[in-house]
């Protein structure tokens, strides 16, 4: 737990706090706005990099940042200096993400639960690799797990399958939303009000998935209580 809060506290400190202080203090020093607004935007690649170097593995969306991130810098260079690619990767980074997300969910097989899936296979295997012992009971675990499944009917796997169908979504959405509001931004305003601006906006769809994710889990929680409530009530 207290690495999980130290994790997201340095996460925050390098998409938040230090991009804002770089340009800010770059500005003053009267360097252009192509590069404070590149320095500004590599911390979050730098704490990807850092964090895949001392893990020795980078996850799928880490390297597509840190490629798109480069591919900026490229951008970048061939348009002589035009930050807009600086100001694009990002946006189109999460949009691909939101698009993806609600694309599996048009075609029935939410990306969430395939994710919570994946998951928790991964999980039960790195149990089992720890001792014999562990990968007794994770073999156990698998056994009454497969015997759950057996007896779960129909309506609950529909319930299953409705929880991760909204859970898609919702972040799908948000992803997308996030996306478009940027992109509009970067053409619409200056670059100094771009990086102020688009960090409210990375706060604000964080807030919104946060407390969306919060009430998805209260509300169907709910619905799962009142439907035990009325089977005892039954019986």
């Amino acid at each position: 737990m207290m690495n999980n809060k130290k994790s997201l506290v340095t996460s925050f400190i390098f998409a938040f706090i230090l991009p804002v202080i770089a340009y800010g203090i770059l500005k003053l020093l009267a360097v252009s706005d192509t590069l404070a607004l590149g320095v500004a935007t590599a911390f979050p690649v730098l704490l990807t990099l850092y964090t895949a170097f001392k893990k020795k593995k980078i996850n799928p969306i880490g390297l597509v940042a840190v490629c798109g991130f480069l591919i900026s810098i490229v951008a970048v260079y061939l348009s002589h200096g035009n930050d807009l690619a600086f100001k694009l990767w990002h946006p189109i980074l999460t949009g691909a993400i939101g698009i993806i997300l609600l694309f599996s969910a048009a075609i029935n097989h939410p990306l969430m639960g395939l994710l919570a899936k994946k998951q928790m296979a991964k999980s039960v295997s790195v149990d089992k690799a720890q001792s014999k012992t562990v990968e007794t009971v994770a073999q156990g675990q698998i056994d009454a797990q497969e015997d759950d499944e057996e007896e779960l009917d129909a309506e609950d796997l529909a319930e299953l399958h409705r929880f991760f169908m909204i859970y898609t979504l919702f972040m799908g959405f948000v992803f997308a939303l996030h996306a478009i509001l940027t992109i509009m931004l970067a053409f619409a305003v200056d670059t100094t009000q771009f990086v102020f601006v688009s960090k409210g906006i990375d706060i604000l769809a964080i807030v919104i998935l946060v407390a969306g994710i919060f009430l998805i889990n209260r509300r169907l929680s709910d619905d799962e209580d009142d439907e035990i409530s009325e089977n005892e009530v039954k019986n």
